[in-house]
């Protein structure tokens, strides 16, 4: 077929298969970090950049070879001119992600203290 080809550089990253751990389990990784794993070009024709996450759970490396893990069976994937720019956002958003779900915790901590106040309180 004349004029068929394929544009490999804007082929997006497969995820199949790929280990994933629940927002949960982040809480408990050591040393989180961004791993960068493809660059592609959206239907508007902008930058997607797609990342996993790395570091330390249970003492074990996340990941391996060929990459980082999702999160709730989910990729990073950010919208940026530069790569370096995209690394600061992906960076940005995991730590974000990671002071929510420790506030989210401190909450429910919180609101079960009160009500174990209230109850001892009585009607």
């Amino acid at each position: 077929m004349l004029g068929m080809h394929i544009d490999a550089a804007n082929v997006r990253p497969s995820f199949a298969g790929r280990a994933s751990i629940s927002p949960d389990d982040l809480r408990h990784v050591d040393n989180p970090c961004v791993i960068f794993e493809g660059l592609w070009l959206d239907d508007d024709g902008e930058k997607c950049w797609a990342y996993t996450v790395g570091g330390l759970y249970e003492g074990n490396p996340l990941g391996g070879i060929t990459g980082g893990v999702l999160v709730g069976e989910q990729a990073i994937i950010v919208h940026a001119e530069t790569r370096e720019l995209a690394d600061a956002i992906a960076a940005d958003g995991l730590l974000t992600t990671l002071s929510a779900l420790d506030e989210e915790e401190h909450d429910y901590i919180e609101a079960n203290a009160a009500l174990a106040r209230l109850s001892a309180v009585g009607p």
